[in-house]
């Protein structure tokens, strides 16, 4: 039980005063109130001659700056007065209180008439035994190590009663006449590196644990008993919790016991680990085993570790907008865990935005689940799907993945953005990933929640409202123009009609929508025109019909004008200018105009040939 003892000078110093002094003569059995001061001392403390008496002044001896050790345990044994000299001697030379038990057990004859446990010491390190007969008795103690006892001076100790006190007059006694003893201990409560790390060794934090110490003599509230267990040891930490960071953490001056570290909060981003780290102290040392979660390393160190979570990501393919009703694909990637095998709940959760048609869950609607290696995984053996309410849940059955584990698992779906979008704005698509694990991790529970993309996906449809205006005079608003919208510069990629397109916009500002048809806006009383629904980009407006204002026909624009959709271009404050002008024409090449140009020209040319000529002939007259 002791790792470490020094046998007591006190048993020599005692039994040879009782020698040398002769012991007074009382009429009655003489009793012996032994009272035992537990003292914890310096190392390097030595061993001085004690007369017996209480010392009142520890100033100028050993015990100078020494305190009482609480709950200390000794055990004495009278030894039959009939035991030889050389039975004596063996009993003397033994070191440690199992020694001494195991020697009385195997030689029950040597045990005289008492023997007995006292009480443990009090907050001075005291303890008696009263009352003791004339006889040899040793002394030894317990459970020295549970307090971590390192070293063992004057213990254990031999005394035979009665002593005769220095005067030489009488002996101690009982009461007042006591016989005061001062065996030591020097007492070392080691400190505990704690360091938090991840899978590649590398430090982590913030870990927050609760510190448990086994408790042997438990009650309740009432007092009644409860069986032997760890309970929370508020004398460590902040009242019993720490937090590791990721510069580590030294729990000090630990006292003798089992003690267990149980994690409450993880570092963000790893799974919570119940699982309890477990140690031991016992006279001044640490000693443990490596759980799986943990490794013990002489210092003392123990290294905590933690698995990261499993991961999430999630992308759309439509570049972060796209056309009413047209597909947007949607993916989202899973990490399978290691010992997913042994997870109750892998599930993922998409709520799909109500801005967003869901096409379904069969592989028709571009619905799939598959593994990194390319296997596809299989509908009611690999998982369950399940669409309602605007959530789709997939629900894995953890063990028939772990042939996975270590890769990624990406469901696959389709969805398109529906009339109830606003235009420009993003459309979020999120994604959450629950599960409970074997070492005390519930998504649902944890302060981390679900695990979510580290950043979500969106996407959104556009549109743009245009202004029909007088070229010279942009007061004057032009209804009655038409313009189809071209994908183009050319002008020759038109924008047709489709279900989705229609439901998104105002028919009424249309000509004729029908499905397949292509696009004809056109300028209301007020100039304004519009479209909506369409992806985020550049586009060019095709004048098909030149608006007429109170009886003067407007030109046609002559090339398409390019405008573009962004998350802006309709917000109901900007509108695109399209100017319009009235009158003639000059056609750059060919044409009527050319004609007109070049007769007026000639005939000019003409006339001022002839007066130039007919000057000259003036002149010559």
């Amino acid at each position: 039980m002791f790792k470490k003892k020094i046998t007591g000078l006190l048993c020599a110093l005692v039994v040879a005063l009782s020698a040398v002094i002769p012991a007074y003569a009382d009429p009655e059995v003489p009793l012996t109130d032994v009272v035992i001061h537990k003292m914890k001392v310096a190392q390097g403390t030595s061993l001085e001659d004690h007369d017996g008496e209480e010392i009142t002044d520890f100033t100028g001896t050993n015990l100078a700056g020494a305190e009482g050790l609480e709950g200390v345990v000794f055990e004495f044994w009278q030894i039959r007065d009939t035991a030889t000299d050389a039975e004596l001697d063996a009993i003397g030379a033994l070191t440690n209180y199992d020694a001494i038990k195991s020697y009385f057990d195997a030689n029950p004859g040597l045990v005289g008439g008492l023997t007995g446990e006292l009480d443990p010491t009090d907050s001075n390190g005291m303890t008696t035994a009263h009352f003791l007969s004339e006889g040899t008795y040793i002394f030894a103690e317990q459970n020295a190590d549970e307090l971590n006892v390192t070293e063992y001076l004057g213990v254990p100790f031999m005394l035979s009663l009665p002593v005769t006190k220095a005067n030489g007059t009488e002996n101690f006694g009982i009461g007042a006449k006591a016989l005061h003893v001062y065996p030591k201990n020097v007492v070392d409560s080691p400190d505990l590196e704690l360091l938090k790390v991840n899978t590649e060794n590398n430090p982590i934090g913030d870990a927050t644990f609760e510190i448990r110490k086994w408790v042997e003599d438990r009650v309740d509230e009432g007092g009644n008993p409860l069986a032997p267990g760890y309970v929370k040891d508020t004398s460590l930490g902040n009242n019993g919790s720490i937090t590791i960071t990721d510069a580590g953490l030294t729990l000090q001056n630990i006292s003798a016991g089992k003690y267990q570290l149980v994690e409450t909060v993880a570092p963000n981003g790893y799974l919570l680990d119940t699982r309890p780290v477990s140690f031991e102290v016992s006279a001044g040392q640490i000693t443990a085993t490596n759980g799986p979660n943990y490794t013990f390393q002489d210092g003392p160190l123990i290294k905590i570790k933690n698995e990261a979570r499993p991961s999430i990501e999630k992308e759309e393919d439509a570049g972060g907008t796209s056309q009413v009703g047209e597909t947007v694909n949607w993916s989202i990637k899973v990490s399978v865990p290691k010992d997913i095998e042994t997870y109750t709940k892998f599930n993922v959760t998409d709520t799909i935005d109500t801005r967003l048609d869901f096409k379904g869950t069969a592989s028709a609607d571009g619905f799939q689940v598959k593994a990194a290696d390319g296997t596809v995984l299989t509908a009611g053996t690999h998982y369950t799907v399940n669409y309602a309410s605007n959530v789709l849940t997939v629900a894995f059955n953890p063990a028939s993945i772990k042939d996975f584990e270590g890769q990624k698992i990406t469901i696959s779906y389709a969805t398109s953005i529906n009339d109830t979008a606003v235009m420009g704005s993003e459309i979020p698509n999120d994604a959450k990933l629950n599960f409970t694990n074997n070492t005390g991790t519930d998504t649902e529970d944890d302060p981390q929640g679900p695990v979510e993309p580290p950043t979500i996906p969106t996407v959104w449809t556009g549109g743009a409202q245009f202004k029909k205006v007088d070229g010279k005079d942009n007061t004057i608003m032009l209804p009655g123009a038409e313009f189809k919208i071209s994908k183009n510069a050319t002008g020759t990629d038109l924008l047709k009609w489709t279900q989705a397109l229609i439901d998104a916009n105002d028919t009424s500002k249309f000509v004729t929508p029908v499905v397949g048809a292509d696009v004809v806006m056109k300028s209301q009383s007020d100039g304004v025109f519009e479209i909506k629904g369409l992806k985020g980009g550049y586009y060019w407006l095709v004048e098909t019909k030149a608006p007429s204002l109170n009886g003067s026909q407007y030109n046609l624009l002559k090339t398409p004008e390019s405008f573009s959709i962004t998350k802006e271009s309709y917000n109901g404050e900007i509108f695109i200018k399209v100017e319009n002008n009235k009158g003639l024409q000059i056609p750059q090449t060919g044409g009527i105009g050319s004609l007109i140009l070049t007769v007026g020209g000639i005939t000019m040319m003409i006339v001022a040939a002839y007066f130039l000529k007919k000057g000259k002939r003036t002149n010559a007259d």
